[in-house]
Order: C-alpha cells, then sequence, then structure tokens
C-alpha cells in the first residue's frame, strides 16, 4: 500500500460526520472523532484534512476540491476521497453574500418537483458528474502526480461515473452509502451513518486501498 501523507475528504453531511456527536454547521468541521476519514487517516498513519460542508452537491464538492488541490500544491502523497452527493442538489452565486450558497428548494415540494421535472435530468447530470470529475482528475494529475484520486457513492452515483475513476462501489443491493446504511440499520436519528457504520466502511476503504 502507498505511504500517503494526506487524506482529503470531502462530501455532504455523510462525509462531514454529522450527527456522530451532534448536529454539524453546514460548511467544515475540524476533529469529527469517529468518522470515517479520522478513523482511516490513523489506519494511514497520515493526517486528516476534511473539507466536507452538510448540504453539498456534486458541483460544490468537485469545485471545493478543485481549489484545495490550486491552493496546497506542495501537499505531496496525498489520497483525496469523495463522496458523492445527490445528483439534484445545485449551488448558485448570491451576488448580495458575494459567494456560492446552496440552491434553496425544499425538496419533495411542490416547487422542488417542478424545478427538477422542468430543468434537471439524472442521465444529463451523470454525463456532467463525469465530465467535471475528468477534469478535476487531469488537473490534479497535471499539478500533483503524487496525489491519488478515490471516489464513492454516498447517494446513487450511475456507473457510468463510477467505473470512470479509482472508485470504490458498494454492492448491487446496497448502491451507495445511504442505502447500505439503511439495509443494514446503522443510521442515526438524524438519519446520518452512525459511528458503527463509519468505523466499518474505514475498514472497507482500507481493504480496498490494500488490495
Amino acid at each position: 500500500m502507498k505511504d500517503y501523507k494526506y487524506l482529503v475528504a470531502n462530501g455532504c453531511s455523510f462525509v462531514q460526520g454529522s450527527g456522530l456527536h451532534e448536529p454539524l454547521p453546514n460548511w467544515p468541521v475540524k476533529n469529527v472523532e469517529g468518522r470515517f476519514s479520522d478513523v482511516l487517516s490513523k489506519k494511514l498513519n497520515c493526517q486528516e484534512i476534511n473539507i466536507a460542508a452538510g448540504g453539498s452537491g456534486n458541483d460544490k464538492i468537485v469545485r471545493t476540491t478543485f481549489e484545495w488541490v490550486e491552493q496546497n500544491k506542495e501537499k505531496l502523497d496525498t489520497l483525496i476521497i469523495l463522496g458523492l452527493s445527490h445528483w439534484a442538489r445545485k449551488e448558485i452565486w448570491v451576488n448580495e453574500k458575494n459567494m456560492y450558497d446552496k440552491f434553496k428548494l425544499v425538496q419533495k415540494d411542490f416547487y422542488y418537483n417542478e424545478f427538477v421535472k422542468k430543468h434537471l435530468n439524472y442521465e444529463q447530470e451523470m454525463i456532467n458528474l463525469k465530465r467535471n470529475l475528468t477534469m478535476l482528475d487531469a488537473y490534479i494529475k497535471q499539478v500533483n502526480p503524487t496525489v491519488d484520486l478515490l471516489i464513492f457513492g454516498s447517494f446513487e452515483i450511475d456507473n457510468l461515473v463510477l467505473d470512470s475513476f479509482n472508485s470504490f462501489k458498494f454492492n448491487s443491493e446496497d448502491v451507495s452509502w445511504s442505502r447500505f446504511i439503511t439495509n443494514n440499520r446503522m443510521k442515526t436519528s438524524c438519519s446520518h451513518p452512525n459511528k458503527e457504520a463509519h468505523k466499518l466502511f474505514s475498514e472497507q476503504l482500507y481493504d480496498y486501498l490494500e488490495d
């Protein structure tokens, strides 16, 4: 197995570790004990850097990962793990805040359903995600060839994407980490992976990296 100095994890609240101890804010939080990146970094004897934020969609995950790589070109021998999020989560630039923010539509309400029906398409979102990850992976290899990228689906992600990259895949019944914790009753009271789920997932990732 390769010796890593840093483990960078990015994704939504599943990767952030929300619900392990208390609900977390929608921005990166350091030192959340027991989340999979914390457990795995100790197994790998490297530094954990978790930049996941609650509610993040895949556009934000790719964007903030790109920004991290751009700002940390000196960090050699880094493993980046991305937990890909729900395909319909989006972000939008807000001039008043001078920043990106979640495109706030309440899931399953009338406006959300109408927006998804008119403007979002799962297959096209997967094509777009594959394209964005291809450019991210190429950029990473260009600026720092010692950095490795590994992806998995926190929510269901099409094999069009997963088979195109170094990816950890759940079995056909579980499909995603979300489905896995549901099928195996490893959810917290707020429907996030519990401590046992994070520990088990860190072991699965470690075994994958060993192979």
